[in-house]
């Protein structure tokens, strides 16, 4: 078929490029992977989805979807019908390649950042859907072969020859990143924020080809010099309670943060140690989180009383009997005021800052039971809670009750909901 062989040297012109001798490292073509439908479902959804692929244009789709339905016939007046809307979709989506490629070739023609990109991973995707195609047209039966729509005969090491030049055209784009990094060297970067934009850049240039030229050293150099270092500080604490963090409070909130920053892998920050008086000057980020105001109140609840009759036998006859269940409870809630700020030790610009406000936070609460009236009444088990749970406790102290509650900021509030994002963001 002319328009075929035409296609194949449109889709090699898409993927030249210079020739590179140095091996290279996995680049994100090999996560690409062809579009496929769902495998077990029945030959009426593939059906559908075939003839929607092509009323849409999409006729690499409908190729497949078409295959599909074919295999999942069962009956030879439908395997006609299924092999008819194949040869007609089949030609049309060799066709409609070359027009896609032949667009994209002019589209990548010169290195523009991510579109090219995105463009080659889609000429990538769509290779890897015409292997599929010529695989499954390759495995029907004889008598189901399309017509008007073969193979060449070179067809596969036409293939190949492309997937080959499409994984050279990927130092096209790393080169591209490359020459990006470069031109940020020539500024005479001297900031962290300088460095942060070129070990991005080279980031990029990586996750192509990993080993390209000497993007790795200088990624490192420039890694160094942007990563954000993050140290706690010590807290303020203007709230009149003293000795308001514990040890374990701190090490307990440093581990969580810690895992969370791990399962990110982010590769411009660092959480520094806690104990890091030793080089203090290594960390360019500081933590700050000042406490302002501290609110304890202390309440109780409104008794509340159930009617429980019960009828007993008295000589003949019976008698109800009347008791209540009665439920006390009271309760401790603390409001904290507190800010925190994010700042840049190199600069003093700060990166984050916010106010914190927790609760009000349930930070204690007792419930005890009693009984009024004829206690016999009562079921069994309220019985029991009456006897064993009976007695009011006092209110622990307001400082116990204020660190229970400044968990919440300090924990939560300030380090995995405000830290964690603000990590994100300059860290990757």
């Amino acid at each position: 078929m002319q328009y075929f062989k035409i296609f194949l040297i449109g889709l090699l012109a898409l993927s030249a490029g210079p020739s590179f001798a140095q091996p290279f490292g996995p680049s994100p073509y090999s996560e690409v992977r062809p579009e496929l439908p769902e495998p077990g479902k029945g030959a009426g959804h593939y059906k559908r989805n075939s003839n929607r692929a092509h009323k849409d244009g999409d006729f690499r789709e409908a190729t497949l979807y078409a295959f599909f339905w074919l295999e999942a016939e069962d009956r030879d007046n439908k395997k006609r019908k299924a092999h008819e809307h194949l040869s007609e979709v089949l030609p049309q989506a060799l066709s409609k390649s070359e027009e896609e490629l032949g667009g994209m070739a002019a589209e990548t023609a010169e290195f523009r950042g991510e579109p090219t990109v995105s463009t080659l991973l889609r000429a990538k995707r769509a290779y890897l859907e015409l292997i599929e195609i010529q695989s499954r047209h390759g495995n029907l039966p004889a008598e189901w072969k399309v017509r008007g729509a073969q193979f060449p005969g070179d067809y596969q090491a036409r293939l190949e020859a492309v997937n080959q030049n499409l994984d050279t055209a990927i130092a096209r784009v790393a080169e591209g990143f490359y020459q990006e990094a470069m031109k940020l060297y020539e500024q005479n970067p001297s900031r962290r924020a300088d460095f942060l934009e070129i070990a991005r850049v080279l980031k990029r240039c990586r996750s192509y080809l990993p080993r390209y030229k000497d993007a790795e050293s200088r990624f490192e150099e420039a890694k160094e010099k942007a990563t954000l270092r993050l140290v706690f500080s010590d807290i303020q604490n203007n709230s009149g309670y003293r000795e308001l963090f514990t040890t374990q409070m701190r090490e307990m909130a440093y581990e969580d943060l810690k895992k969370k920053l791990a399962e990110k892998r982010l590769d411009f920050l660092e959480l520094a140690p806690l104990q890091h008086s030793e080089s203090p000057d290594k960390y360019n980020a500081r933590y700050e989180l000042e406490i302002l105001a501290i609110k304890v109140t202390k309440k109780a609840g409104e008794p509340r009383e159930e009617k429980r009759d019960k009828g007993v036998k008295s000589g003949d006859s019976e008698v109800k009997i009347t008791g209540y269940y009665v439920t006390h409870s009271k309760e401790a809630v603390v409001q904290i005021e507190a800010k925190y700020r994010i700042v840049d030790a190199e600069t003093n610009e700060v990166l984050a800052a916010d106010a914190l406000l927790s609760g009000p936070i349930v930070a204690w609460n007792h419930h005890w039971y009693t009984c009024r009236g004829n206690c016999d009444a009562l079921k069994d088990h309220e019985k029991k809670n009456t006897e064993r749970n009976n007695k009011d406790v006092p209110y622990p102290g307001d400082l116990e009750l204020a660190q229970r509650a400044v968990h919440d900021i300090y924990f939560h509030k300030a380090l995995t909901e405000k830290i964690l994002p603000v990590a994100l963001a300059h860290g990757r």
